[in-house]
């Protein structure tokens, strides 16, 4: 009002000047008083400058509401031209100025309002508490909310799922402590409660004072790009309603204005921190574009590049500024340029409100990256087509995961069709509802895979024979509630109604929380091995049955000997031990080898599984009763189709009594050969004997017969004869004895007999025919006898006992060197008569005497002694016979000592012996 009052001195001048003589009194005494109120003001506006144009521009709008613009013009004129101020001037000059600027902040606010209501991403503004300050269309088409319903929500309870809590508070911290912007991909839920993916590209919005007074946020929906068409169109929409709006709101602003003209200088002062707070506001939104990691352009209508942010360098190597002005398709590879054409011309042509797509751009260093374009045409306010404007995203890495998630599909899908089984993954319910199963079920069951997808048919339940389906589904679900891998086995009903036997393994996979997500396993044809099992049952009982009942041991081995597979029963019977104990300790079956066969056994055994070789072994085992028994044992190695041993199978046999019955047969004829050799020794040996007392009898009575000789000489001669008679009949009767033994027909015939006149009156015989041999060059042993104890009347074979003793001392003789002494003592003492004989001669090797009771068989050193070797086997058959017994002792060149024990019998006293 004071600038109103003030400039009205101006314009009452200019009236009165125009009219000075039909002005009303009324009206004059208004101007005169508006007079008088400016004078009064005049003073403090000189203090008030700066409301020179308020009152100016207010003026002139209310003299143009009253008088037409033409008038005020005119008023202006003449009050210029008679008062030129240079106050006024200043006015208008200011009042130009400000046009101008708020003019230019107009323009520059639409191009950041449009800019922001056009982009395909979502632009959010918020407090630091996370409530909404701004929110685009874009962000209404994501999430669901329009902006009345987002201001002043919290993003926690708008769009951020329970989930995703934890990671939001994470990146709200950070970008409050102004640790720069941030990039992330986040899960959040839709109005609708839908669960998206957005990637957000957050940054701090900083005031002058270095505070953080909100969050500017870019969201891209990555999970329904399918809907951008329709977003897009809802966005074109929303803006043309805002324009309408906003072109309302200017009209209603210019009619207000005439109305508020006291209020203009506030608002070009509001309007000058709003233009502030814009200018401050597309800083942050250019901070953001620059930060985004995906590419945002801006073309012209011929296509060439007119914005790229810093991203563009980042992914191409190419320079902006060289890149700014050249054409789009110069970066596109070669190959992708006609398609890249393609998808643009239904955006052109309108058929389309925005094309997203996937070529290869190239890079500088001669590569090129996988982009993802999504764009959409530009036109200014009038409608004219000024372009295209967009992102580009890296999609590089994705595609090649995406090449090679398809080349693992792929594998996997050759993988299942090639396996020999199904390949399936359900749900765990009471129908197993199937999900995804390979083809192979039609060659188990007859029918098509796509019968049992979702139940569509059939469930996989319903072939399961029915007495097996509460097993089945006990079993599956004790190994869920383990979580553990489940395998079944069981039988069928196939589409044309037979039974087949299936093996199913497989298990629950659950989720990081634990809960059971579905199953996945794998389902075989097991028919076959059934019936092959089933008749290996059969075998098997057979083979057991046989093994059982036979005497030969069964064993099947590993190939190394370190484990028993089987061993039949008669193992128990031929080694007398257990077959558990065997099983348990498999070495056991070497331990009880005969300790002098244990090597060679091994060592055979070890050639043959070197060499792949059947073997044959006869070796000695040791019971656990200390016994010895004789095993046969065979063997051979048993290979499996690739030609690899896989067991050792054998067959052991107890041939104690074959090996009891080849010795008999082998001393048998040991003996029949030894018998044969006695027979031409004695042949040899007796023709030997006969001949030299024949030959004395026949030259002695030559002598008689040629000669003359006195009685004397003649009785000498006679008793030669007679001597050389004895011996051969001596001779002949120990082959007659010998003929008797052996036919086992030797007999004993016990008589009374006095042993200590006995052995006196045989003594006193040889003696007698010892000096009948003796010459002056040869002189006679000496015989000598001593019996002790009692004179004992036994119960003998004279005879018999004559033989024994005759050959002993004859033998003790003969071996004794001439004049030597021959001791011969009688011992009577309770039951028994004991004879010894000893000499002094060459002696008996030991090596000889275990045989020196042979028939036939004389010492190696007897050297030129004659003899026959048949007394001391008459003297062992004899003394036998009697119950008695023979023992020597003997030193080689000391001489030997001959004790036979004889029973007495029935013995009597005849009179005591000292």
């Amino acid at each position: 009002m004071i600038a109103l009052f003030y400039l009205s001195v101006p314009l009452l001048l200019v009236y009165f000047l125009q009219h000075p003589t039909n002005l009303p009194i009324q009206k004059s005494f208004w101007l005169l008083y508006t007079f008088v109120i400016t004078c009064l003001l005049v003073v403090w506006t000189l203090w008030h400058s700066e409301d020179w144009l308020d009152g100016l521009v207010k003026t002139t709008s209310l003299g143009i509401f009253f008088y037409g613009a033409e008038i005020v013009i005119q008023w202006i004129s003449k009050v210029v031209e008679t008062y030129p101020s240079t106050s006024l001037q200043a006015v208008f000059t200011q009042a130009d100025a400000l046009k101008t600027q708020e003019h230019q902040q107009q323009e520059s606010a639409q191009r950041l309002s449009l800019l922001v209501k056009q982009t395909p991403l979502a632009v959010i503004e918020w407090t630091t508490d996370f409530e909404v300050v701004d929110w685009n269309p874009a962000a209404e088409k994501i999430f669901g909310y329009d902006k009345r319903e987002a201001l002043g929500r919290n993003g926690v309870e708008l769009i951020v799922p329970e989930s995703a809590g934890e990671q939001v508070n994470l990146v709200w911290r950070q970008l409050l402590q102004q640790q720069g912007g941030t990039r992330s991909t986040n899960e959040n839920v839709t109005k609708e409660g839908h669960k998206i993916y957005c990637e957000w590209y957050n940054t701090p919005l900083v005031n002058a004072k270095g505070e953080v007074i909100g969050v500017a946020s870019l969201v891209q929906d990555i999970s329904e790009r399918k809907f951008a068409e329709e977003a897009l169109q809802q966005a074109k929409n929303e803006l043309e309603i805002r324009v309408e709006a906003r072109t309302q709101e200017l009209k209603q602003a210019l009619a207000e204005l005439q109305n508020v003209i006291t209020q203009l200088q506030g608002e070009i002062d509001q309007r000058q921190q709003v233009e502030a707070a814009l200018r401050e506001r597309e800083e942050q939104y250019r901070s953001v574009v620059d930060n985004v990691k995906e590419v945002i352009f801006q073309t012209d209508a011929d296509g060439l590049w007119t914005f790229l942010n810093p991203v563009w360098s980042e992914i191409t190597g190419f320079a902006i500024a060289e890149t700014l002005g050249t054409p789009l398709l110069d970066y596109v590879h070669p190959d992708d340029r006609q398609r890249h054409g393609e998808h643009f011309q239904p955006l052109i042509g309108g058929k389309k409100e925005y094309c997203c797509h996937e070529v290869r751009y190239i890079t500088q260093d001669g590569g090129y990256r996988w982009i993802e374009v999504l764009a959409q045409l530009t036109f200014d306010a009038d409608g004219t087509f000024l372009g295209t404007s967009g992102t580009l995203k890296d999609i590089t890495q994705r595609h090649l995961s995406e090449a090679a998630l398809r080349k693992s599909e792929e594998r996997f899908r050759s993988l299942v069709a090639n396996i020999p089984g199904v390949v399936y993954r359900c749900a765990y319910d009471a129908d197993r509802t199937i999900e995804f199963i390979s083809d192979a079920i039609a060659e188990i069951s007859g029918y098509p895979a796509a019968d049992f997808i979702h139940n569509h048919v059939r469930t996989a339940a319903s072939l399961i024979v029915p007495q097996d389906i509460a097993r089945v589904q006990q079993t599956l679900s004790e190994c869920v509630a383990q979580k553990q891998p489940y395998v079944l086995e069981y039988p069928i009903v196939t589409s044309d109604g037979t039974l087949r036997w299936v093996y199913e393994k497989g298990q629950g996979v659950f989720s990081e929380e634990g809960s059971l997500l579905w199953l996945d396993g794998a389902i075989f044809d097991i028919t076959d091995y059934k019936q092959t099992q089933e008749n290996l049952r059969y075998s098997e009982e057979q083979f057991r049955q046989l093994t059982e009942n036979i005497r030969e041991v069964f064993f099947l081995t590993t190939p190394n000997l370190q484990e028993i597979l089987y061993i039949s029963p008669a193992y128990e019977q031929v080694w007398g031990r257990t077959r558990q104990s065997l099983y348990q300790q498999p070495s056991s079956w070497m331990d009880s080898i005969h300790p002098q066969d244990r090597d060679r056994v091994a060592g055979n055994c070890l050639r043959s599984l070197q060499k792949q070789q059947d073997f044959e072994q006869e070796y000695r085992i040791v019971r656990p009763d200390c016994s010895v028994r004789w095993v046969s044992v065979r063997g051979c190695l048993v290979f499996n189709e690739m030609g690899v041993a896989t067991r050792l199978a054998g067959i052991a046999e107890d041939i104690t009594e074959r090996k009891r019955a080849e010795a008999e047969i082998l001393n048998a004829l040991a003996k029949e050969k030894e018998l044969g050799d006695l027979k031409s020794r004695f042949v040899s040996i007796t023709s030997h004997e006969f001949r030299t007392p024949l030959t004395t009898i026949m030259s002695t009575a030559e002598l008689l017969e040629y000669y003359d000789w006195t009685k004397e000489e003649e009785l000498e001669q006679l008793h030669l004869i007679q001597e050389a008679v004895k011996q051969m009949l001596q001779l002949l009767e120990d082959v007659l004895c010998i003929g008797t033994a052996e036919a086992g027909q030797l007999q004993l015939n016990p008589e009374p007999l006095a042993l200590n006149e006995f052995c006196r009156e045989l003594v006193a015989q040889v003696q007698k025919r010892m000096s009948l041999k003796s010459t002056p060059a040869s002189p006679q042993h000496t015989l000598t006898f001593v019996s002790r104890g009692q004179r004992f009347l036994a119960c003998m074979d004279k005879r018999l006992l004559r033989q024994v003793l005759n050959n002993l001392l004859a033998n003790a003789i003969k071996y004794s060197p001439n004049g030597g002494t021959v001791r011969f003592e009688l011992i009577c003492q309770n039951d028994r008569a004991i004879f010894q004989i000893q000499d002094q001669g060459i002696g008996i090797p030991k090596e000889d005497q275990p045989r020196l009771f042979e028939f036939f068989h004389r010492a190696k050193n007897v050297g030129a002694i004659t003899g026959t070797g048949l007394g001391l086997a008459i003297v062992k058959q004899c003394v036998d016979l009697h119950g008695g017994d023979i023992t020597v002792k003997s030193e080689v060149g000391v001489g030997t000592l001959f004790t036979v024990t004889l029973p007495l019998k029935n013995h009597f006293s005849i009179a005591p012996y000292v």
